[in-house]
């Protein structure tokens, strides 16, 4: 009988303790951005939706690589834009910060990378190139007058 006790309560343990480590390691779930700032400032492990007025970004704090930062950004749903900017829905990219630093990561391309950030790049270059054509003739007055 003491036999069977002590492996009901080994058992008990060894579930409690699973348990802890499962919750310790799940990452925060935040609703809001000051969550978020102080789990990116401090490199822990969370995520967040941020549901801005043209689009819905999922960020992942992954935790520390190396010495940075690392956060995977999921462009999860364009709200307003131009119709070929649709095709960014569901890429990511990873982004490494310096340690105590908070950003938008989608606001500095120069530290991601990845599928989002070279079709980001893509679609910049495109909607500029359309902004010049359109645009020539105001461009080539201001040219000529240098």
């Amino acid at each position: 009988m003491k036999y069977d006790l002590k492996k009901i309560i080994i058992g008990f343990l060894t579930i409690l303790v699973l348990i802890k480590l499962y919750i310790l390691f799940q990452p925060i779930q935040c609703s809001d951005v000051s969550c978020f700032e102080r789990n990116m400032i401090s490199c822990k492990k969370a995520n967040f939706i941020n549901n801005q007025q043209e689009a819905v970004w999922n960020y992942d704090i992954k935790g520390v690589s190396g010495e940075e930062c690392e956060i995977e950004v999921t462009l999860e749903h364009i709200i307003s834009g131009k119709i070929n900017s649709e095709k960014l829905q569901g890429k990511s990219m990873s982004c490494f910060y310096p340690p105590n630093v908070f950003e938008y990561p989608e606001k500095n391309l120069d530290l991601c990378h990845g599928r989002l950030k070279e079709d980001m790049q893509e679609l910049i270059l495109i909607n500029l190139h359309e902004y010049v054509l359109d645009n020539l003739d105001v461009i080539g007055g201001g040219v000529s007058e240098l």
